[in-house]
C-alpha cells in the first residue's frame, strides 16, 4: 500500500466544476506511538482505516475506532486519536473550501465523525481503481478523474448502510443540483458518487421527482433567469451566459419551454427594457 504515499495534486488546474479538488493522498501505517491530542485542522481529512483499532474524541464524545471503518476531521476543530497498537490507513485531505460540497453529498456529517465500513471488498476495489489512475503517475492530465475516483472511494464506504435508504439518496442528489445548478453537470459521472449505480439512482429519482434531474436543474436555471430578468439590467446574451447555456438560443428556447414564453415577452410584460 505504500505505492499511496505522497501524492499532492491540490495545485493542479482541474477542468471539472465538482468543487470537491483533492489536495493530497497518503498511505500511512501508524503504532500508538504516533497519538494526536486536540489536534486543529485547517482542511477536512478522510481517513481510512484498513486495519487496526484504537479512539477518537471529539466535541466531548469518545468513539471505539475498529477497522475497517472511515474517520472525518474538520476545521477549526480539536480531535483526539490514535490506535490502541496500530493502524493502517489510507486517508485523503481536502480544501476547506470543499466542506460545504461534502456535506451536500453527505459524505461530511459533523454528528457521525466515524462509520464502519459495510463492504471492505468494494472499499479495496474503488481503491485499486484509484490506485491504478495513481500509478500512471500523469495527475497532470487524470486530475479530474482522481478528484472523482477519491468521491467513489467516499461513497462506496456507505454502500448498504441502513441510513442511505433511497430517500435520502434521491435527497442528496438534490441538493447537489440545487447547489451546482449553473454548472453543466455531467450526470453519467456524478451519479456514481452516491452510493449506488446510475441506473439505480435513476430509479430512485423517477420514483420520487416527476421530472428528470436535468430537466429539475433546468428549472432552477430559469427560476434564477426569471430574477435577472426582473432585477437586473443584463441583456438575454448576458444572463444565458452567466447561467452556462451554451448560448442564448437554447436559453430561450429552455426559457419558453418552462414559463410558456420567451425571456423577451417576460421581461416586457415586466416593463423592462434593455
Amino acid at each position: 500500500m505504500s505505492i499511496y504515499s505522497h501524492h499532492f495534486i491540490g495545485n493542479i488546474p482541474r477542468g471539472n466544476k465538482l468543487k470537491c479538488p483533492i489536495r493530497f493522498i497518503d498511505y500511512a501505517a501508524k503504532t500508538k506511538d504516533v497519538f494526536y491530542n486536540k489536534r486543529v485542522y485547517q482542511d477536512v481529512n478522510f481517513s481510512f482505516v484498513l486495519e487496526g483499532s484504537g479512539t477518537l474524541e471529539v466535541e466531548g464524545k469518545k468513539y471505539k475506532v475498529v477497522a475497517p471503518c472511515v474517520l472525518i476531521q474538520w476545521p477549526e476543530t480539536p480531535f483526539t486519536y490514535g490506535p490502541d497498537e496500530y493502524w493502517n490507513e489510507l486517508y485523503f485531505v481536502y480544501p476547506s473550501t470543499a466542506e460545504e460540497q461534502l456535506s451536500i453529498l453527505g459524505f461530511l456529517d459533523k454528528s457521525q465523525p466515524i462509520w464502519q465500513i459495510t463492504s471492505k471488498s468494494d472499499v479495496l476495489k474503488e481503491i485499486n481503481e484509484l490506485n491504478q489512475l495513481l500509478l500512471q503517475n500523469d495527475h497532470d492530465r487524470n486530475v479530474d478523474l482522481i478528484d472523482l475516483q477519491c468521491l467513489k472511494v467516499i461513497a462506496s464506504t456507505h454502500k448498504s448502510s441502513p441510513n442511505n435508504n433511497q430517500n435520502e439518496i434521491v435527497e442528496s442528489l438534490r441538493k447537489y443540483i440545487s447547489a451546482n445548478y449553473q454548472m453543466n453537470i455531467n450526470y453519467e459521472k456524478i451519479m456514481g458518487t452516491f452510493g449506488v449505480s446510475a441506473p439505480t439512482l435513476r430509479r430512485y429519482w423517477n420514483r420520487e421527482v416527476e421530472i428528470s434531474p436535468l430537466e429539475f436543474q433546468m428549472r432552477l436555471k430559469v427560476r434564477e433567469a426569471c430574477k435577472l430578468l426582473a432585477e437586473d439590467n443584463k441583456s438575454i446574451k448576458e444572463i444565458s451566459f452567466i447561467l452556462n447555456f451554451s448560448d442564448s438560443f437554447y436559453f430561450s428556447k429552455v426559457f419558453k419551454k418552462v414559463t410558456g414564453e420567451s425571456p423577451t415577452s417576460y421581461r416586457k410584460k415586466l416593463n423592462i427594457s434593455v
